[in-house]
């Protein structure tokens, strides 16, 4: 049997002869295509839970920041030009983007504990999709959550 399947990766026709390129090639089992479609759905789901947590604000020393690999990234780099510039302070603006001027350690800190949350993130987000892929029932999959 050959399926088709919409942008979103649900299968939305099945084949016993391929009728285009692309198509791919499954057994006719409803068992196996219930799971698929689950995984499909499940995967959707993390990706979207963890874009939601990777982004969230994270308080560190009482302010505010934003998460996620981005905010993590111009943080440093802040940091790193200051180093470079001899400074022993840095600026570093949180959510509601006021400055908050910190030594060049405490910024580090800052950078380190919102790295870590986002790396903490990633490897749960990373580990719940290879549960997904691991599945052995649509059951299985379907239990599987942020």
């Amino acid at each position: 049997m050959y399926v088709h399947r919409d942008q979103d990766g649900k299968i939305t026709g099945r084949y016993t002869v391929a009728q285009e390129e692309g198509q791919e090639y499954l057994p006719d089992d409803s068992s196996e295509l219930a799971l698929l479609n689950t995984q499909n759905a499940k995967r959707e789901e993390i990706r979207n839970a963890y874009s939601t947590a990777v982004t969230a604000p994270q308080t560190v020393g009482g302010i505010t920041y934003h998460g996620g690999f981005e905010s993590v990234i111009r943080l440093d780099a802040a940091k790193r030009l200051a180093e470079d510039l001899s400074q022993s302070d840095v600026t570093l603006f949180d959510v509601d983007n006021v400055g908050h001027t910190l030594s060049i350690a405490d910024a580090t800190e800052v950078i380190q504990t919102l790295g870590q949350q986002t790396q903490t993130d990633f490897a749960k987000k990373q580990g719940l999709l290879v549960d997904i892929e691991n599945a052995a029932n649509s059951a299985t999959a379907d239990g599987i959550a942020w």
